[in-house]
């Protein structure tokens, strides 16, 4: 079930739970159950029943690759090196 939400600007139900996409947190990639919804910010709850507020761009409901502050400064990216393999694997061949 969805978390209801009811604001003057906004009225969606958004989903239940999301996925912490930010990579290099320690929680990356794990699925947590949404508690409240705001207009940045998501917060959720781990395991232990706690809870943890986060930015929404870091979730899957809004991740942006683009956005990603370790991604802007890459000098390879992942269809770089594809490239770079299989170029490698033709030169071995001869």
């Amino acid at each position: 079930m969805g978390v209801p939400v009811h604001t003057k600007y906004q009225r969606q139900v958004f989903p239940g739970t999301i996925e912490l996409i930010r990579r290099h947190h320690p929680l990356a990639g794990q699925s947590f159950p949404v508690v409240r919804v705001a207009r940045a910010f998501l917060v959720i709850q781990l395991v232990d029943r706690s809870h943890l507020k986060i930015p929404r761009k870091w979730t899957s409901l809004d991740y942006d690759p683009s956005d990603d502050p370790l991604l802007q400064d890459a000098v390879f990216t992942p269809p770089s090196i594809l490239s770079l393999l299989d170029l490698m694997q033709i030169l071995s061949r001869g």
